[in-house]
């Protein structure tokens, strides 16, 4: 998507009409940074103009790094920063209170049994959804309350393998999902 947006923007900039080719000679630091100032002047989200920049750079630089396939193609800037506008400022959401991820839970359908398991592990842990859909039955230890987290969003989160405390409420729900269970069985 990136790239027909980014190739349609750089038609116009070009007055190349859409039934003639676009040949990889135009690729320019001018027409990258055109392109960018052009979706900025029509108001689109620094999340897309960033985004959509850095999708075109990248498939820049890979069909220079392959002549023989794409001959005729510049050189790319290998200073990303200078035809790059200013990566977005993320900033995380507001965590949702208690009462509304028990509200959430109470819109769940009562037939849907594994979406509901999943929504209460997520209520009760904090943890992320990829998190908890990769529990195994060998995670849970519920004679002393507790689990071990072996999936997580960064490599020292994956490495750490950190054990944290669950409520004894929640082991007492945990404890019918997972009778029966193999150790490396997953819970879902």
């Amino acid at each position: 998507q990136y790239m027909a947006l980014f190739f349609a923007a750089a038609r116009e900039l070009l007055a190349i009409p859409a039934t003639k080719a676009i040949m990889a000679s135009v690729l320019t630091r001018d027409l990258l940074i055109g392109v960018v100032g052009r979706w900025q002047a029509e108001g689109l989200s620094e999340a897309f103009a960033y985004g959509a920049s850095r999708a075109a750079l990248e498939m820049w630089r890979w069909v220079s790094d392959d002549p023989a396939t794409y001959p005729g193609v510049p050189t790319p800037p290998r200073v990303a920063n200078a035809v790059l506008p200013p990566s977005p400022v993320y900033f995380a959401p507001p965590a949702p209170t208690l009462a509304e991820c028990d509200a959430c839970l109470r819109h769940l359908s009562l037939d849907a049994v594994q979406s509901r398991r999943i929504g209460t592990l997520l209520r009760y842990t904090g943890l992320r959804v990829f998190q908890v859909v990769a529990l195994r039955r060998k995670d849970f230890d519920l004679v002393n309350a507790t689990l071990t987290v072996t999936t997580g969003k960064t490599r020292i989160e994956k490495a750490t393998m950190r054990t944290v405390p669950i409520a004894r409420g929640l082991v007492g729900e945990i404890a019918p999902w997972t009778a029966g269970l193999g150790a490396s069985e997953l819970l879902f």
